[in-house]
């Protein structure tokens, strides 16, 4: 073992004497306690802290335990219903995290329906001893920023990382969207109930269509805000086309950004094969306030455009003046934004690989005629590969089982379910919700025209009708209308 990977072990050495003991809990106890969360806006909400422990393995209870956590926040009806459980996106969001944030009032709305559980999925929340892997290599590309050195430098941080759990003896490998998924069927007979109800968005829909196919009968009803498929970890470049297609339509449809960014997509793409045919080089300040040179092609500007601006229409403005400034050969405010998010972090050793989210992602994979389309596609997108970085490449480098063709393939249900859909959703994409659907025989579709990916506080309709849902009754509308933004 080299001195710095056993370094970070010693520090690790407390957290793995508390995975042993967790291992060696019971796998079903529950305990209950008072608990007062204080919002983001300073509010004292009285509720109750959980903690139960579930397998590592659901197939293999043998092979040690691990405690969970959530929130619950009790009904406010006479007669509650079965629980609400939302399922945090990412992965990697922590449940009880977003109770006390934006998303808080919904949380309460919800309690007119049943008790209310924010639940903290496996890896995340202060009961998880699966910790993340910094890489104290410097990244040894220097300062060339191309999709070649940027992956091989994850590759190595990933091989490094493999080693440091195993060393630890974290059973990285248990961190699976299945295994997850079991872990919601875990919840729901602790707490008692008949059945569970879940609302999630993004990665907790991932979650939530797992749940559905392993246990189809544990849940009475689901809302899924802007879904991700059992297949759609890695996402299609296509689908992120249309999307700067309706980008551009929504511009062009606008007096007032017409006649500044009617160019912008036109201006992106040229831009974008220029620096695949001859990478620039700039002038920018080092972390150290020096001036370096720094040489990059078109993928670290696609990786920014798909990390900084897409998931959301009202984060597009920088990316409009950004594209402007480009598409008049100046490249030093994208060059400086790509040095502070990607190179200079990596040349402190800074990076840190997240082991909950890179081993969720890693497990769920993709299929061999997936991946193929999706390099046939990247090879003339707008933003190529980038839109899953580092993944898909990185699948074979996390040594973490994949979950396999049983995992993906489309299943069949027939559980009332509620999908939200942003027209301007530059994360997961209209054209992919389209796809989850079409497995569904119970489904509705509520399209917030000019909504991005995060949905549940856009508008009071959107919490209304969610609400409504829950309690039974039918969805009155399947379109809202929010304004596009201004960008000004």
């Amino acid at each position: 073992m080299n001195s710095l990977k056993q370094s970070v072990v010693m520090v690790w050495l407390c957290v793995l004497g508390a995975i042993i003991s967790v291992q060696q809990s019971d796998a079903s106890e529950l305990s209950i306690e008072a608990h007062t969360l204080i919002t983001d806006t300073g509010t004292e909400v009285e509720a109750e802290w959980g903690e139960f422990s579930v397998p590592l393995y659901h197939d293999d209870p043998s092979r040690g335990s691990i405690t969970l956590s959530f929130i619950r926040f009790p009904s406010t009806s006479d007669e509650p219903g079965e629980p609400l459980v939302y399922l945090a996106g990412g992965p990697g969001g922590v449940g009880s995290n977003f109770a006390a944030g934006r998303r808080h009032p919904l949380f309460m709305a919800l309690r007119e329906v049943g008790d209310v559980i924010a639940f903290n999925q496996r890896g995340t929340g202060p009961t998880s001893t699966l910790p993340d892997c910094q890489y104290p290599q410097n990244y040894e590309g220097g300062i060339v920023a191309t999709y070649e050195v940027f992956i091989e430098y994850y590759h190595q941080m990933a091989l490094y990382c493999n080693e440091v759990w195993a060393d630890l003896g974290a059973e990285i490998g248990a961190y699976n969207t299945w295994e997850s998924a079991g872990d919601l069927e875990a919840l729901r007979q602790v707490l008692g109930a008949q059945k569970l109800n879940l609302w999630g968005i993004s990665y907790g829909t991932h979650l939530a269509l797992a749940a559905l196919k392993r246990d189809p009968s544990s849940y009475e009803r689901v809302v899924l805000v802007s879904p991700e498929g059992l297949e759609q970890t890695v996402k299609m470049p296509e689908y992120s086309d249309r999307y700067f297609e309706r980008v551009q339509a929504m511009i062009d449809s606008d007096p007032a950004l017409s006649p500044v960014y009617g160019g912008f997509l036109s201006t992106l793409r040229s831009v974008m094969d220029d620096l695949r045919q001859n990478p620039v080089t700039v002038t920018i300040n080092s972390n150290q306030g020096e001036p370096i040179e720094m040489t990059f092609d078109e993928f670290p500007v696609q990786a920014l455009i798909s990390f900084a601006f897409v998931s959301d229409p009202q984060n597009l403005g920088p990316l409009l003046q950004l594209t402007a400034a480009m598409g008049q050969g100046v490249y030093e405010p994208i060059a400086g934004i790509i040095y502070n998010n990607f190179i200079g972090p990596s040349l402190a050793g800074d990076l840190t690989l997240d082991g909950m989210p890179t081993a969720m992602d890693a497990a769920s994979g993709i299929s061999a005629s997936r991946l193929a389309e999706f390099n046939a596609q990247a090879e003339n997108a707008l933003i190529g590969r980038a839109q899953n970085y580092p993944f898909p490449a990185l699948f074979d480098s996390v040594d973490v089982p994949d979950l396999g063709e049983s995992f993906r393939s489309p299943f069949e249900t027939d559980v009332p379910t509620l999908v939200f859909t942003g027209t301007l959703d530059g994360r997961t994409f209209p054209e992919a919700h389209a796809e989850v659907m079409s497995n569904f025989s119970n489904v509705e579709q509520v399209t917030v025209i000019n909504g991005g990916h995060n949905l549940f506080m856009i508008d009071p309709r959107v919490s209304e009708i969610i609400v409504d849902f829950f309690k039974g009754n039918g969805v009155q509308t399947s379109e809202i209308t929010v304004p596009a933004p201004a960008f000004n």
